[in-house]
Parts: C-alpha cells; structure tokens; sequence
C-alpha cells in the first residue's frame, strides 16, 4: 500500500509512506509502482491518478525494472545467509519473471502470473508450487537442511537469472 499525499504526488524525489512486507516504509514512489498505479490502478474515491502523478514511459519502466536487478538484488544476492529466509526466496524469484514480462512484452504481470514463468528461469516444480503455496497463505515447512539447499539454489538462479536480462 502507497500513501501519495494529495498535490505532492508529483515530485518524484519526495518520500511517501509505504506499507510493505508488514512495515512502514518512507520512500520514494519508483517508475515500477507509478507504472502500476497508473495502469491498473483502481480508483476508489477522489481523482484518477493520472491527473495526479507523472505517466512512465516504456522505456522508463524497462529501466527502472532493470536497476531494480542491477541495484537491490544484486546486492542481496551477495549476502548468501539472507536465501534462508521466504520472503527473498518468493520475491527475488517472481521479480526475475515479472522483471523479463516488463522488457520483454512491455507488460506488469501479477506475481501469481510470475509463479507460473518461473520455469523459464529454471525453477524446480517443488519450488514453484512451495512459492505458489505460500502466496495462497499456506504454511510450508522446511528442514534447516532444506532451507539451506534451498536458498543456494534460489539464490543460483537469481545470480543466473539477473545476468540474463542485463
């Protein structure tokens, strides 16, 4: 969830709160989340939001998608320890595929239709329908052995996965 404070929306250097992964974030709103608002936002009450926020052009969101690669899971993919945990495993995986429908057809996908392409990024059935199963809410229990072997091979396919689309 984004907060845009009405008549500020539009300076793109200024943070806004964001509620994610059970926090409040003060950050600012990138091209990807625009490029999301913008194109299938769901207006509930007050103004559309394109009268509101800057529009992201095709070649500002391939951009921005990629730098999201280059910048921020490059570098989680350098702190081996942080694979153990779902949420980099579910994340960093669905980001590659929705990552690759952004370049490649000029489209934002669902992270539901991301979990579906992970194969073409070499992801295993058992860790497509583990991440598909924890998207749904359902628990997933793993061994401390599992975990490990899992989140050297998640963190694999993102370091393979990253320098296919850069």
């Amino acid at each position: 969830m984004r907060t845009l404070s009405l008549g500020k929306a539009d300076d793109l250097a200024r943070e806004h709160y964001y509620w994610a992964h059970g926090e409040l974030y003060r950050r600012t709103i990138s091209g990807i989340a625009r490029a999301e608002v913008l194109r299938g936002g769901i207006t509930v009450y007050g103004p559309p939001p394109a009268g509101l926020i800057p529009p992201v052009d095709d070649a500002t969101l391939q951009a921005e998608s990629r730098a999201e690669l280059t910048g921020y899971w490059s570098r989680a993919v350098a702190k081996p320890k942080l694979w153990r945990e779902d949420v980099y495993v579910d994340l960093g995986l669905t980001t590659l595929a929705r990552v690759q429908a952004t370049v490649t057809e000029n489209r934002l996908i669902t992270k539901r239709e991301a979990i579906e392409r992970l194969t073409a990024f070499g992801v295993p059935d058992d860790l497509r329908e583990e991440i598909a199963r924890r998207r749904a809410g359902e628990p997933v229990t793993l061994t401390e052995q599992e975990r490990d072997v899992r989140a050297a091979l998640a963190r694999d396919l993102m370091i393979a996965g990253i320098a296919r689309l850069v």
